[in-house]
C-alpha cells in the first residue's frame, strides 16, 4: 500500500485485432492511484522533466514513481490526469483542470504562447467555462482537449487542421458539435466519440481516420467508415496513436 505524502499500404478501414502489443511512445508516465487508506489523494509521476511537465517546480528528472501536490494541487482531490510528451494537465473533484510543462503553443490554456510551467497552474477562462465542470482532459504533443459533465468540448494549443491556415489558442476555445461528446482522444489526429458513434478530424496521411481513404488532412470531423465489421456494434472506448486507432466495443472487441 502506498500512503500520499502532504507535498507541498495498409487498410485505411477497421480491422479485428486478434493481439495488441502497445508500444510506449513517451517517456513520462503517470499513473492515478487511488487508497481508501490514502489520507490525502495524489497522482504519482516519473520520467523525463525537462518542460516540467511532472510540476515538481524543477526540470529534474524523476527517476522512481513519486507523489506530488504542490502549489495549487495541494489537498486537492485528484479525479483524472492526461499525459502529453511535454506537458500534462490534471482534473480535481470540484471540476477544475490543472496544466504544468511546455506551453510553446499556448497548450497550458494561460492566454498566453511560450515558456513552461514547472509549477502547475489553473486552466481559467470565464467566457468559455462559465462555471462548467471540467471531467475528463485529453492531450497530445502541442493540444489539450477538456471535456465538461455535459459533453461540451474545449481546446488551446496548436491547430494544423484549420480550413484556412494554422492557428494558435492560447486560451481555451469551445468546440462545436450538433452531439454530446463522452470521450475525446488526440494525437496527430483527434477521435470523438459520441452516442455510440465515432468522429475523427486531422491528419489522415495513412488512413488513421479509417474512412476508406488518405488524404493530407480533415479539418471538420468526419464518420469512421462502419460498412465493414462495425455495423451494430457500440464503440465504448477510444484512443488515437501517433498515426493508428484503436476502438474497443461493447463486446470486448478492438
Amino acid at each position: 500500500v502506498i500512503r500520499s505524502k502532504t507535498v507541498g499500404p495498409p487498410s485505411h478501414s477497421p480491422s479485428t485485432a486478434t493481439s495488441f502489443h502497445p508500444f510506449l511512445l513517451t517517456l513520462l508516465f503517470i499513473t492515478l492511484i487511488s487508497s481508501l487508506l490514502a489520507a490525502e489523494p495524489c497522482f504519482f509521476g516519473w520520467g523525463k522533466n525537462d518542460e516540467g511537465e511532472l510540476s515538481t517546480g524543477d526540470k529534474n528528472h524523476v527517476l522512481q514513481p513519486s507523489p506530488f501536490g504542490n502549489g495549487v494541487l495541494y489537498k486537492k482531490n485528484i479525479t483524472h490526469i492526461a499525459a502529453g510528451v511535454t506537458h500534462s494537465v490534471v482534473v480535481d473533484s470540484e471540476g477544475r483542470a490543472y496544466c504544468f510543462g511546455s506551453n510553446n503553443f499556448g497548450e497550458c490554456g494561460q492566454g498566453v504562447t511560450g515558456g513552461n510551467y514547472p509549477d502547475p497552474r489553473e486552466i481559467v477562462s470565464i467566457d468559455t467555462f462559465n462555471h462548467k465542470k471540467i471531467v475528463h482532459a485529453s492531450v497530445s504533443k502541442f493540444r489539450t482537449y477538456l471535456r465538461d459533465e455535459k459533453g461540451n468540448v474545449y481546446y488551446c494549443g496548436k491547430n494544423d487542421f484549420s480550413e484556412v491556415s494554422p492557428q494558435l489558442y492560447n486560451e481555451p476555445m469551445g468546440f462545436v458539435f450538433r452531439q454530446s461528446i463522452s470521450c475525446v482522444s488526440v494525437s496527430e489526429h483527434i477521435l470523438i466519440l459520441s452516442q455510440g458513434q465515432v468522429f475523427g478530424f486531422g491528419s489522415n496521411s495513412v488512413g488513421q481516420l479509417g474512412i476508406g481513404k488518405t488524404s493530407e488532412n480533415e479539418p471538420l470531423p468526419v464518420t469512421v467508415n462502419t460498412t465493414g465489421i462495425l455495423p451494430g456494434k457500440r464503440i465504448t472506448q477510444i484512443s488515437a496513436g501517433g498515426q493508428h486507432s484503436l476502438l474497443l466495443s461493447s463486446d470486448g472487441q478492438v
